[in-house]
């Protein structure tokens, strides 16, 4: 198969990934309930650190309290209060906190909620992928019109999509849920703020789509590919804390290991000024992910 021709087959059934997902009530229930969380947790947010912070600052200043916060936004955004927050968030990284100091409030936690949930999400839905058409058998006739390499590349780039509109829709519901509870947004910023995370917090998430297509290429039906794509999620973190123990934190072995984990090149996403390296690793580790169940899967008889 021609290049060129690969590369169509891999949009076609991306599109055709996508389009199917959003038919089916489990991933229009990932965009509903991963929205509702992130608009849930912006409003609780406000209330129990925005309003707060404000009322503190009113009163060291002799003005009177607010039940509708934003009117101080501003001069908490430069307080060293909310900057010792920001340090107590990054582990102490001074250039972290810098970095995120005159980022909406609001946004920040939208990326902070997003950087725990979206991975489990991710990687369960992805785990479906291939394994559901595995279990009833319509596999075989997709697998007849193109290659199996173009037809896990266009389901983990499907699935890589869908995130998309998962991360636009409940960004979306962070903004409006920002303006409605909050007086004098800065709505240029924050819809600034907004589509500048976007990009990276999908890039952050492909390693997790990787692992659940993988998953989904070895196992015969969805149910037992969700399971192992959780049991892989924890994995990681479990090694990510063993790589980091002073005791082995300078092996070569356990060195590698960490540079392999997305969590290290997550973290850096949001913590160092330059972006697109980390963001660039985390794509090729979503790609070498997704290709790990290639060769079982390539054995197959579908």
């Amino acid at each position: 198969m021609s290049p060129a021709r690969s590369f169509v087959d891999t949009v076609l059934i991306a599109r055709f990934e996508l389009l199917r997902a959003l038919q089916t009530w489990r991933a229009l229930a990932l965009i509903l309930i991963y929205g509702l969380v992130c608009g849930g947790a912006t409003w609780s947010m406000i209330r129990v650190i925005i309003v707060p912070l404000e009322n503190t600052l009113a009163s060291a200043l002799g003005m009177p309290s607010t039940t509708r916060p934003g009117a101080m936004l501003g001069q908490i955004l430069g307080s060293e209060q909310y900057r010792n927050q920001l340090l107590n968030l990054f582990d102490g990284n001074e250039a972290a906190a810098d970095l995120w100091l005159n980022t909406p409030p609001t946004v920040t936690f939208f990326v902070i909620i997003s950087y725990v949930m979206v991975p489990f999400l991710g990687a369960t839905t992805a785990a479906e992928s291939i394994a559901i058409d595995r279990q009833n058998r319509a596999l075989r006739f997709e697998a007849m019109r193109t290659g199996r390499l173009e037809f896990v590349m266009g389901r983990f780039l499907g699935q890589a999509f869908l995130m998309t509109v998962s991360v636009l829709t409940a960004g979306v519901i962070v903004g409006v849920v920002t303006v409605a509870s909050m007086t004098n947004v800065n709505i240029p910023l924050l819809v600034t703020a907004l589509i500048d995370v976007t990009p990276w917090m999908i890039a952050a998430t492909l390693p997790f789509l990787g692992l659940g297509i993988a998953v989904s290429q070895i196992m015969g039906s969805p149910g037992p590919a969700r399971v192992l794509a959780l049991v892989s999620m924890f994995a990681s973190w479990i090694l990510l804390g063993m790589s980091e123990r002073p005791r082995v934190a300078d092996s070569l072995i356990w060195q590698s290991v960490g540079q392999l984990l997305p969590q290290t090149w997550s973290w850096d996403l949001w913590t160092a000024p330059e972006r697109a390296g980390p963001a660039a690793i985390l794509v090729a580790l979503g790609v070498l992910y997704a290709a790990i169940g290639l060769p079982i899967f390539l054995r197959s008889d579908l």
